[in-house]
């Protein structure tokens, strides 16, 4: 006779998917997505803002955005290998609910862990934007090339050309040239670290690329707009992350004085 043996787990083919299932599933990878829409709409919009881009790069908005869409993916493959190995067919909601506890845990973990650096970096930019500029290191190479260009404006026969594009002696210097233009036409400001006039009558420092000459220097601007922004979005990345971690915290703490009341009613 032969005996009879248990299949092993690694023995069991995988197996599709039945309709609850999948409909589990993807309520789940519906959850996490519109937890992360906002984390991700806030990741896509820091790197289309050439503030934040020209000053801390597009490390920590790529890192966000890629863990948001990482988490979603992992769930996914997760619940499709807990399905598809299950052994036995039964109710999973203890299991389905442990496993969304994780993956929510994780999303909070990660968003509260970015927000830390981000607001990091923004507090660094508007604090040498508005005591140490155009002392500190960073601003440096950006304020030699907007005096450069500053001389090169008040040449009689550049003063009144529409732009110093057009003036002898402008070389395009990318990045930064580029974000002297930008900064000069999204922001409406003129002069790069440098004092506003303290009387009317004082002439502003005059605009590179236009004959506007606006009176607002551009170092108060980008402060602001540093902080009104990415400080912004760092601290929605700690109280969404906050939340989440507490919330999985709760639940773990619910279900374990559940699980110790029925076992002393048990006994």
């Amino acid at each position: 006779m032969k005996s009879a043996s248990l299949p092993l787990r690694g023995d069991i083919a995988a197996k599709p998917m039945t309709r609850p299932q999948a409909a589990l599933t993807g309520a789940g990878i519906l959850l996490l997505a519109m937890l992360s829409a906002i984390p991700m709409w806030n990741a896509l919009q820091l790197l289309q803002d050439e503030n934040f881009m020209f000053w801390n790069g597009l490390l920590l908005p790529s890192l966000l955005l890629a863990s948001c869409v990482g988490i979603i993916a992992c769930y996914a493959g997760v619940m499709y290998a807990f399905f598809s190995r299950a052994v036995t067919e039964g109710q999973y909601h203890r299991e389905v609910m442990s496993i969304a506890h994780v993956f929510l845990g994780l999303l909070g973990l990660v968003l509260l862990g970015l927000s830390f650096p981000l607001s990091s970096q923004a507090s660094a930019v508007f604090l040498d934007l508005t005591e140490h500029c155009p002392g500190s290191q960073r601003f440096q190479v950006l304020f030699s090339y907007s005096q450069v260009l500053h001389n090169i404006r008040a040449l009689p026969e550049c003063s009144n050309k529409t732009s110093v594009e057009y003036c002898r002696g402008y070389a395009n210097a990318a990045p930064y040239t580029q974000f002297l233009k930008d900064m000069e036409e999204s922001y409406a400001c003129s002069g790069f670290c440098t004092d506003p006039p303290e009387e009317k009558t004082v002439a502003a420092t005059p605009t590179l690329f236009s004959l506007k000459n606006y009176k607002v220097p551009c170092a108060g601007i980008l402060a602001r707009d540093m902080m009104s922004f990415a400080g912004d979005v760092s601290k929605q990345l700690f109280y969404q992350g906050a939340f989440l971690l507490g919330m999985c915290v709760t639940i773990g703490l619910t279900q374990l004085v559940g699980q110790g009341i029925k076992g002393r009613e048990k006994s």
